[in-house]
């Protein structure tokens, strides 16, 4: 499997007019159905390819194009079938056919027959080339216009009426064709303004008109859909979430009944950011499939680099997130690789970058949460085959708790939380998990009274449970939590250096650093970037929680240390290499909140060697003024040199421990 590019595109406003029927169908492609849930469709997806600013193109208000132009209105050359065969043949496993209808529908909504049977030639030759494809309404602004004014009725109608449409002539195809139902219907588009307005308000809320109007509409297409017949009732629909931003995913509404479904989101200037990152994960914990569209690598997100390209691409890869190139430009500066009218393939350091992203990906697997802290009090029971119980704890004790911690021990298809009594009254919080060994946790913190309900699910079967509690979080992000736990009595050999015989001892009496199995310590030796992540990953842990949960694969390090924002995409393929000073700085500043940042003696980061142009220049001055690490006595910090294990011991106690820092 591979992985998409995704980019920004402007959407341009259009005259609505008709063009008349005038060609025949092209033949269907007919082929044995294999339904294949949205959860599953992010693998099969991997890595797509879009040729944009074609079937979506819309000609300028004033222009004078006929609308049977509009593929060539953006100055484009025509899409043809050699174009997917060799979009197939270079690796890619997807193509997102975007396309915009209302310019070809008359004012009752009807789709000219040409414009139909153009759409269904160019995914015939996609599936044929076999691509997986993805069809989709594009720059409807007619649409959006309603939307952005709450004319629901207005828009249910342009809607439902397009997709029952669409629906009808592609009801015969196979599960390799799937549909998204809106693009990203916003409040105003980026060039009327250059406001962050796209879905939220002026104090920065989402939109609540923007947000309903669409999880309503989302729920009257995918009715359409599903009632259309053919295969449609069990094929993958993508949701639209508005304005394809993260930040509207707590409003999304999702059929709980529905397997066949995925929310689909853009990736403009980091996606996965520290940010937006929570946000998506709780939605993969859910078991919900997830599609991150259209981001290119290029003038409108940020530089075309091969760093750039490993840092977004490789997160998205590693979170088995299928992701869409988004060729707009054939333009090698703005980062696109393949130019039609030639069918030349460009640009192959950023395309080698891209594929290698895509290297890592696999099927997302929902991680292990944070260790429980101190206070912990187990709710009893039998839990082995359990369907479902019920728990009455101490009113203080639930009055304590902040969440409700179930430890699965097999896999399992659904855990519901419930609050109340009796049983079919209860307010219900779903979490779904697919893989085994998951510790799930329940936000109660709040909640009324003193009646808990679990209930589990498995394809019919009860669920394996090892235990059931209730925990705090009184020890969060708190330098307190770290406690010597070693005692150090000249366990290594090695260490001769003034720098070692001081901090060695420290780094290991806290727990952070260990020697070797020959009995030495290797601090002269280069420090590696899996080494670097197990630590920070600890350090994250006790911070956090109080405790560091066992570990015990290097694969789990990665997941964990992926997953809370110490590492990134540049790190994919590398973890056995060097560590740098600079990617140590990066890793163990992303640890701590600003309040614990302090330093004795501040400093300012004065380096020449690390210009504001530097990949890690904000990680190394956050760190360097935090007092955590010191330049050379050159006055250089030398941020892209290795750096050795007696160094590192320096820093990680000055991270937890703010008497020992500069």
């Amino acid at each position: 499997m591979k992985k998409r590019f995704l980019s920004l595109v402007l959407t341009l406003a259009i005259l609505l007019a008709f063009v008349p029927a005038a060609t025949t169908q092209t033949e269907a492609v007919m082929t044995v159905f294999n339904p294949i849930t949205g959860w599953d469709m992010m693998e099969k997806l991997g890595l797509g390819y879009t040729f944009a600013n074609t079937t979506e193109a819309r000609p300028w208000p004033d222009s004078n194009w006929f609308l049977d132009d509009t593929e060539t209105c953006w100055g484009q050359p025509k899409i043809e079938e050699q174009h997917f065969q060799s979009v197939a043949q270079k690796g890619f496993d997807s193509y997102r056919l975007c396309v915009s209808w209302t310019p070809h529908m008359d004012t009752n909504y009807q789709i000219s027959e040409v414009w139909m049977d153009r759409i269904q030639q160019l995914a015939d030759w996609a599936l044929d080339a076999g691509l997986n494809v993805v069809l989709n309404t594009h720059h409807e602004e007619e649409l959006y216009w309603l939307i952005r004014d709450g004319e629901y009725e207005k828009a249910k109608t342009h809607l439902t009426a397009l997709w029952k449409q669409v629906a009808e002539r592609f009801k015969d195809y196979p599960e390799t064709l799937v549909f998204e139902i809106m693009n990203e219907p916003m409040l105003k588009e980026y060039y009327d303004s250059p406001e962050d307005i796209w879905i939220h308000d002026a104090d920065g809320q989402v939109n609540k008109v923007l947000r309903d109007t669409v999880n309503k509409l989302n729920k009257d297409a995918l009715e359409v859909i599903r009632k259309s017949g053919g295969n449609n009732a069990r094929r993958v629909v993508m949701l639209c979430v508005p304005g394809a931003h993260p930040d509207a995913l707590p409003y999304m509404e999702v059929p709980d009944d529905d397997p066949y479904i995925m929310l689909s989101t853009f990736g403009y200037e980091g996606f996965l950011n520290k940010g937006t990152l929570p946000l998506v994960i709780e939605w993969l914990n859910k078991g919900v499939g997830f599609v991150n569209k259209e981001d290119k690598v290029g003038a409108y997100e940020y530089p075309a680099t091969v760093e750039n390209m490993m840092l977004h691409f490789g997160r998205l890869a590693e979170l088995g997130i299928p992701s869409f190139y988004f060729s707009v430009s054939n333009n090698a500066d703005e980062g696109d690789f393949f130019i039609r009218h030639t069918g030349e393939w460009i640009n192959q350091p950023l395309l080698d970058a891209l594929f290698k992203a895509h290297e890592a990906f696999a099927p997302y697997k929902p991680p292990y949460t944070s260790a429980p802290p101190a206070f912990v009090y187990e709710l009893g029971g039998t839990f082995k085959d359990m369907e479902y119980t019920i728990w009455n704890p101490p009113a203080d004790k639930l009055a304590a708790a902040e969440k409700l911690v179930i430890e699965i021990e097999e896999s399992i298809g659904w855990c519901k939380f419930a609050q109340g009594d009796p049983w079919m009254e209860w307010e219900i919080s779903d979490d779904r998990v697919t893989v085994e060994s998951r510790r799930i946790m329940f936000d109660i913190h709040g909640l009324e009274g003193n009646t808990l309900g679990f209930l589990t699910w498995n394809n019919g079967d009860a669920a394996k449970i090892k235990r059931a509690y209730l925990a705090a979080w009184d020890n969060r992000q708190s330098l307190s939590n770290f406690a010597k736990t070693r005692t150090y009595e000249d366990n290594f050999p090695d260490l001769i250096s003034s720098t070692a015989q001081t901090w060695v001892p420290l780094a290991y009496e806290y727990g952070l650093m260990r020697g070797g199995t020959d009995g030495t310590f290797g601090s002269k030796d280069n420090i590696t970037i899996e080494q670097v992540l197990v630590v920070a990953s600890r350090v994250h842990m006790i911070y956090n929680t109080g405790e560091a949960e066992s570990i015990s694969s290097m694969d789990g390090w990665i997941n964990y240390a992926r997953e809370n924002g110490i590492i990134d995409g540049r790190f994919i393929g590398r973890y056995g290499e060097d560590a740098t000073r600079a990617e140590v700085a990066y890793m163990m500043g992303s640890i701590l909140e600003d309040k614990d940042m302090k330093s004795k003696n501040p400093q300012t980061l004065t380096a020449a060697d690390v210009p504001q142009t530097h990949a890690y220049y904000g990680d190394i001055k956050r760190f360097y003024e935090a007092g955590m690490v010191s330049g050379r006595t050159s006055g250089d910090f030398d941020p892209d040199a290795p750096i050795i294990r007696e160094e590192c011991a320096v820093i990680f106690v000055r991270v937890i421990d703010e008497a020992k820092r500069r």
